[in-house]
């Protein structure tokens, strides 16, 4: 039996003649899960040459309210550890080293060198600032305003999209104001608990509308287990009692 398994061990690639790096993917999300699983995915078989096993779902895809997708990577020697490692670092830089790569690559222009190419006809002027701060402080010459949640939207030059707002032009030049979301000073605010049932792919769904929503600033979606949901409960009848 041992000798057959080796065989087989060796035929199908498994240890003692390959090493294994299992890699496993994780969130909250649903959709959030397969999208960004994907993208690994893509990423991965393009920078490694291996052989690469999934992404697939385990026997067991959700543990303390996290789906999970999982990746094998079967290598046959050393060397090919080290290079897979060395890629898989490149792969997944910190959030901090994307941004920094993003604004590398950013130009930022002065109001000075705005102005010299206000009129040009070839800039297209984006203003993503809130609804509310255009209404008070109004808009740069020129400029169109476009909601942060919609920008990719709007940009998106297919002839079948509905939500096609900006013509962009071989030649356009691209300038984003953002501005600055000015939250006044305040100890105290207002705060909205929502307590609902439904599918899981439903949270997703509303976390992309509460992101486009300009008038919400901060939100937090929780999966409540037993003893949540019976401090909840509890929490109702104390409030229906104090109104009554």
């Amino acid at each position: 039996m041992y000798a057959k398994q080796l065989i087989e061990r060796k035929d199908y690639k498994y240890p003692p003649f390959v090493r294994l790096i299992r890699i496993t993917v994780k969130d909250i999300s649903f959709d959030k899960l397969n999208s960004s699983s994907d993208w690994l995915n893509k990423a991965i078989r393009a920078n490694f040459k291996g052989l690469v096993l999934g992404p697939v779902y385990p026997e067991i895809s959700r543990i303390k309210n996290k789906y999970h997708k999982e990746f094998l990577i079967k290598l046959t020697d050393l060397k090919d550890l080290n290079i897979f490692r060395s890629k898989f670092q490149l792969i997944m830089k910190s959030f901090p080293e994307l941004i920094k790569e993003a604004n590398d690559q950013i130009n930022t222009v002065s109001v000075e060198e705005l102005q010299s190419v206000i009129d040009d006809p070839n800039l297209i002027l984006v203003d993503v600032q809130s609804k509310d701060a255009v209404e008070e402080n109004g808009m740069i010459k020129n400029a169109i305003h476009a909601n942060r949640g919609f920008l990719e939207f709007y940009f998106d030059q297919r002839a079948d999209n509905p939500f096609k707002k900006i013509d962009v032009k071989s030649d356009s030049k691209i300038v984003v104001y953002c501005g600055a979301y000015t939250i006044q000073n305040k100890n105290s605010g207002f705060y909205n608990l929502i307590e609902y049932t439904a599918p899981a792919d439903v949270d997703s769904s509303l976390e992309v509308e509460f992101s486009r929503d300009e008038t919400i600033m901060r939100y937090l979606t929780v999966t409540l287990d037993k003893d949540a949901l019976a401090w909840a409960e509890k929490r109702r009848n104390r409030n229906t009692k104090k109104a009554s």
